[in-house]
Order: structure tokens, then C-alpha cells, then sequence
């Protein structure tokens, strides 16, 4: 039933109530055995995931809705280029050229009609959309440059990218609001021809790098590291794009610094292996969504695999990287072992041809620590705060070992539910991160049994609520929280928890 399940939400690459398959997927849950748990759990996972920032589990909010993007085109591809300053502050500047195919536009003439006489959308929103619009989405932290903006048109992505394209005029881009772009051409968008949308940005105070410092024990001095920290629905922090998970494309990726000894890890692979000041990635293998675009600069050095567990185990092979800071050689043992068996556990249970992992690694990345934000993914890289995940054999007590497991077994399970079924609208966001959340749990519960992770999670956020009522007796603690909390002074939560409904 679990199989089932995901093949219906990967059919249409998301999550959520207005999915054209959500009646095959509620008649699968009414399949599933014990299925009338999953929404209860999700919820419960959803009350643990959105506690404090200081525990192990990442601060997860749900942010604003975003204004839908410009339905009348398909991105396809995007070129990346990146210019990191050496400024040790995280700003940087970038070129993109987004590759798109224009859509037809559709014959039902009387739908588009009702929908302008009465001020809706109907059922197909390009049918309602203006053709000689195309709206992106752009964070406030960033500036695009007026004068960069480029939008051609042609026969193939080839020709654009040779310059041979045709030039579509626009009026003035309207370049001010909180967080979308819109271009208004001076003609309608060609149909079914391809578009390249090219422009310049950078970023202002609001919009930079999470960036701080590891302490290097060997040089006993700090050494700047650099991270991209978005969260599903938040591609326009880090570039103008078109910021919805369910729109996915192909990513070139190019990254410029003048950093000395730092080397850039993100999604893709790159063959420079002793990474010059200029690294050009190759191209993802797979479309992945905008918002699983992640990459981190440092000075790093990797370690491929942990002598205590054999990757030729792994069906296809998939390459589990862990990139170290200096002075931590080592220190990355536990989790690739733990990245490794958790790999393996995912795709036994869960793999399926509709979900089959697409690329060829995993890269996991220990970076610097942040109270707002510690854990970071995209689809194959795992941004982790460093305090959360290296291990010292001498001095980690075992809370730590569990949640490094726990941070590690949570990256691998969001490659699928986040990165490959992705959720339908921001709304939706729970369902992804609830059943990540609970799916982290039975693997390290399966892997680690000793850690008992399902109860050191539930008693941490126990303790949490208990500090808070003792150090103010006035605090207002939400009703969900006291129902919580009775639920774990019987332990039905741990039955909830361990219940095997995915």
C-alpha cells in the first residue's frame, strides 16, 4: 500500500488537495492497513517538527503563499552562473539565462471569456493568463539589473544558447515588489517555441550566504565556511526564478570566487578535483525542482566512504560523499556509515520506478552552525550544522551520536519526500516534512535500535514544554502542546510513532 501511495503522489509530482489524483490516493489510504493513523501521526510529527531551533530537529515555518507563477511556459533548464565575493560577509552576484518552452494557448475561447467577464480563473489557469506576461518570483534581498534583461526566442535550446534567437521587446520591468518580477511584452509569448529569459542580480544585506566560522584545531584559528539555506518554497531567496518545487528543469551551474583554498559542493558533479578559483558542475542528470538547488564554499575535503561499510553493497552504486572541514579528519565517519546504511534502508523499502533515486551520489556537507536554521537539503545534497553531525570518538557524548543520526537519517528520507515528491502548494508543506520526519525515525529506530530515537525525540520535546511552564508559570503554552503532553506522560505517542503505516 506504501508503494501505492507514492506511485499516485508522484504521478503528478506533488502533494495536496487540488491533485487531479487525490481520489486515487484516498482510495489507496482507505487500502493501507491502519491508515487511519497517518494523518494523526503526521500531525504529531508536525508538533515536533516545529519546536525550538535549539533541539536537533531543523525550525520549520511555513512562510507566506507565493503569487503563482507564469503559467504559460515550462521552464526547462537553467544556467547559473555565481560571483562570490571575498568579503567574508556571504554576498555575491550571479548571471542566469532560464531555457523555457512557450505553451499553446488554449482553444476553449469561451472558458477564457467567462473568466474575464466575471473576474476568475478557470479550470485551466493558462486559459485565464495574459500571454505577453511573464511574472518570476525575486526576494527582496535581491537586485536585478534593468538594463540586463534579455528574453529571446527560437527553435531549440541550441539556437538560444548560440545567440541566434529572435529578440522579444518588453516595456520597462517592473522591478519593485516584495517578491515578483513582471515583464510585460510588447507581443504575446510564441507558441510552442522555446524562450530564453536572461538577466544579471546580486544580493543586498537581506539576502547573502549563512556564513560563519568552524574552529580548525590543527592551525588553531577559525576559517570562514559559506552555505545556500532555502527551504521548499524559498528559491527566490537565493535567485530570481520561478519559485514552485512542482515546476522542475536541469541546472548548469558555474561558480566564480577568491576564496584561497575553498572548493564549492553543490547538487551536481564537478571533475575538478582540485577546484580552480572558476568550477563549472555538470549538469544535473535529472530535472530537480529550483528550490533543491544547494551548494556550500569552504575549505573542505572529502571523504567518499567509511572503512566500516562497503558501498558495492548499494544497488547502482550510488556514491555517498561527506565533505569535512579542515582539522576534522574523521570526525565524518559515524554519519557517512549511518548515510550509507540509511541509503540502502530507503531504497529497499521505498524505491519504486516512479520514485527511483535519479542521480549518482549524495553529497553531505558539515557547515557552519546557525540557531535559525540547521539543516539545509536539496535533491543530492545535505547542508548539516557541523555541531550536529561530526562525531570525536574521545569526546561526543551519545546524545550527540543520536542526533547526528537522526540529522543524517532526516536528509536522506527528504531526498525522497521533499526532492522527488515534492508538495503541491506551500499549504501542503506538512505532509512532506511530517512523513520525512517519521520516516527518519524508523530508520535509525531500524538501524540503531540501541538509540531508541522515536523516545529520545519525544522526551526531548517533553523537557522542552516542562522548561517552559517551570521557568514561567505564566507562559501560555498552545492547547496542542498540553494535549501533547499528555499523550507522552501515557506513551500512546510511541505507538503512534512506531505504528508501520508507510
Amino acid at each position: 500500500s506504501g508503494a501505492r501511495l507514492i506511485q499516485s503522489f508522484s504521478s503528478n509530482n506533488g502533494l495536496g488537495t487540488r491533485s487531479r489524483h487525490m481520489g486515487q490516493v484516498v482510495q489507496d489510504i482507505r487500502c493501507a492497513k491502519n491508515a487511519s493513523i497517518l494523518i494523526i501521526v503526521s500531525l504529531v510529527t508536525v508538533f515536533i517538527v516545529t519546536s525550538q531551533a535549539d533541539e536537533w530537529w531543523p525550525h520549520f515555518v511555513v512562510s507566506g503563499k507565493l503569487m503563482q507563477p507564469t503559467q504559460n511556459l515550462e521552464p526547462l533548464e537553467y544556467d547559473i552562473e555565481l560571483n562570490i565575493a571575498n568579503d567574508d560577509e556571504g554576498s555575491f552576484s550571479g548571471d542566469v539565462d532560464i531555457f523555457v518552452k512557450f505553451k499553446s494557448p488554449s482553444k476553449n475561447a469561451l472558458g477564457r471569456m467567462m473568466a474575464d467577464c466575471l473576474g476568475k480563473r478557470c479550470s485551466n489557469q493558462a486559459d485565464s493568463e495574459r500571454r505577453d506576461r511573464i511574472n518570476l518570483h525575486k526576494f527582496r534581498g535581491l537586485e536585478i539589473e534593468a538594463r540586463s534583461i534579455n528574453i529571446m526566442a527560437g527553435k531549440s535550446i541550441s539556437e538560444l544558447r548560440a545567440g541566434k534567437g529572435a529578440k522579444l521587446s518588453f516595456k520597462p520591468a517592473m522591478l519593485e515588489s516584495y517578491e515578483v518580477v513582471t515583464i510585460d511584452l510588447i507581443k504575446n509569448m510564441p507558441a510552442e517555441q522555446y524562450g530564453m529569459i536572461s538577466f544579471k542580480y546580486k544580493t543586498t544585506i537581506d539576502s547573502r550566504l549563512y556564513q560563519g566560522y568552524i574552529f580548525n584545531p590543527i592551525r588553531g584559528e577559525k576559517e570562514w565556511y559559506g552555505a545556500s539555506r532555502i527551504r521548499t518554497f524559498e528559491a527566490h531567496h537565493l535567485l530570481p526564478c520561478f519559485s514552485d518545487p512542482n515546476l522542475k528543469a536541469k541546472i548548469n551551474l558555474r561558480v566564480v570566487h577568491q576564496l584561497k583554498g575553498a572548493i564549492v559542493i553543490s547538487n551536481a558533479h564537478t571533475e575538478d578535483t582540485l577546484q580552480p578559483r572558476e568550477v563549472i558542475f555538470e549538469q544535473t542528470s535529472a530535472a530537480i525542482p529550483i528550490s533543491s538547488f544547494a551548494f556550500a564554499i569552504g575549505p573542505y575535503h572529502r571523504m567518499v566512504k567509511s572503512p566500516s561499510m562497503d558501498q558495492s553493497m548499494m544497488k547502482d552504486s550510488i556514491e555517498v560523499n561527506f565533505f569535512e572541514p579542515n582539522g576534522h579528519s574523521g570526525e565524518s565517519e559515524f554519519a557517512l556509515e549511518i548515510a550509507i546504511k540509511a541509503f540502502a534502508w530507503f531504497k529497499k523499502h521505498y524505491e519504486q520506478e516512479h520514485t527511483a533515486y535519479p542521480l549518482r551520489h549524495i553529497n553531505l556537507v558539515a557547515v557552519p552552525s546557525n540557531d535559525k536554521w540547521r539543516i539545509s537539503d536539496g535533491l543530492g545534497i545535505g547542508l548539516i550544522d557541523h555541531d550536529l553531525l561530526l562525531i570525536d570518538d574521545d569526546i561526543s557524548s551519545p546524545q550527540r551520536r543520536i542526533e547526528a543520526a537522526l540529522n543524517v537519517a532526516l536528509v536522506i528520507s527528504r531526498q525522497w519526500f521533499g526532492h522527488l515528491v515534492v508538495p503541491k502548494s506551500v499549504e501542503d508543506s506538512w505532509i512532506t516534512e511530517g512523513l520525512a520526519m517519521h520516516t527518519a525515525l524508523r530508520i535509525v529506530d531500524q538501524i540503531e535500535p540501541q538509540f531508541k530515537a522515536d523516545q529520545y525525540v519525544t522526551n526531548q520535546y517533553y523537557r522542552h514544554i516542562a522548561m517552559k511552564l517551570r521557568n514561567d508559570r505564566d507562559a501560555k503554552i498552545p492547547p496542542r502542546d498540553l494535549v501533547f503532553m499528555e499523550q507522552l506522560k501515557s506513551k500512546r505517542v510511541f505507538d503512534l510513532i512506531r505504528a508501520n503505516i508507510v
